[in-house]
């Protein structure tokens, strides 16, 4: 019995609890925002912030390949070696000595393959002829493919800073050099004996061909992958202190600057940064004071009813970052309010 007085008590004090809720319910003031009824227009004054959408990235690298000059064959002692790590090798430079006989750089469209002297005809001397000219050794209207006076007198010139007296000119003492040549090392020892022919004495730097960015190992979904920007902001890398320019596809414009922060011949630098290079102005607004017509229009109402056109950058539950905002005040409630329903 005093079970049955309990549960009776029990549901009469729940039904008078519900009661007072619904009364409480009607009585509140409703919210602007939620109420489905027309309501009075909240200002609310956007957040402004500026950001640059810096971004965790890695940067892939491709290298130049390394080249090397070959050693024509002088045979004897390094008592010389002229050029090291840094130098430039032109026509015309001594890299290195021989037994005190100068090993001579010449940029021929082939490499000389025979002992040349007064006398000597063919496609080789007139090769050698147009180095010499090049120097300023010989006139260009004495280029010729017979070593004639005017060729033997240059290669006299040609031969005395590197020791030698001879009129000839001994092909073990000629490297080809096709073109302009940057020394990254030297494998040539000074005091040891002279290498064999055909070995390589002096390789090239490596350069960095292509830098590009691409996801970092924070987003396994984009790891390592090329990533590219599409809505038209430039934008820039960040590299310790350096900063670098990139197009859109995410190439550096000048990747040689980056070189002396990398190890050479390094497939991939990490702890990179892309940002844009000028801060984008970003507003964030209630979620309910973006209005989309029919249209596809987007759009923010100022108090005064005045619709302007914004682009969402980002969103979230709540509230959105747009750009294109106004200076001041907007309507957080355009929709409910009655204020406008359309962006045009």
């Amino acid at each position: 019995m005093r079970s049955a007085t309990l549960a009776v008590l029990g549901s009469l004090l729940t039904a008078l609890t519900f009661a007072a809720v619904l009364i409480a319910i009607d009585q509140a003031p409703s919210s602007p925002v939620s109420d489905d009824r027309a309501v009075e227009p909240v200002a609310v004054t956007p957040v402004v912030a500026e950001s640059r959408l810096a971004e965790a990235v890695s940067l892939g690298l491709e290298w130049t390949d390394e080249s090397s000059l070959l050693w024509p064959g002088a045979a004897g002692t390094v008592t010389g070696v002229q050029v090291g790590p840094g130098d430039r090798v032109v026509n015309g430079t001594v890299v290195a000595s021989v037994d005190r006989i100068g090993v001579v750089a010449l940029t021929t469209d082939s490499p000389l393959y025979r002992d040349l002297g007064p006398g000597s005809r063919g496609p080789d001397v007139a090769d050698l002829a147009g180095a010499l000219a090049d120097l300023g050794l010989l006139k260009p209207a004495d280029i010729d493919d017979r070593y004639g006076p005017a060729i033997t007198s240059a290669v006299r010139e040609l031969n005395r800073p590197r020791g030698a007296s001879s009129p000839r000119l001994p092909v073990s003492h000629v490297i080809w050099l096709p073109a302009t040549f940057e020394v990254g090392r030297s494998e040539l020892t000074l005091g040891g004996p002279a290498p064999p022919p055909g070995e390589g004495v002096l390789y090239s730097e490596r350069h960095i061909a292509s830098a590009r960015v691409v996801g970092s190992g924070v987003d396994p979904a984009t790891a390592g992958r090329p990533l590219s920007f599409t809505d038209g902001l430039d934008r820039e890398v960040v590299l310790g202190e350096s900063v670098f320019a990139i197009d859109a596809d995410g190439y550096l414009r000048a990747p040689a600057g980056m070189e002396s922060a990398v190890e050479v011949g390094a497939e991939s630098v990490d702890q990179a940064v892309v940002r844009l290079t000028v801060p984008l102005r970003r507003v964030r607004v209630p979620a309910s004071a973006i209005l989309t017509d029919a249209s596809g229009a987007v759009c923010v109402v100022t108090p005064q009813g005045r619709t302007v056109s914004v682009e969402v950058l980002e969103g979230s539950a709540g509230s959105a970052f747009v750009s294109g905002a106004p200076e001041g005040p907007i309507v957080a409630n355009p929709v409910r309010s009655g204020l406008a329903t359309s962006c045009s």
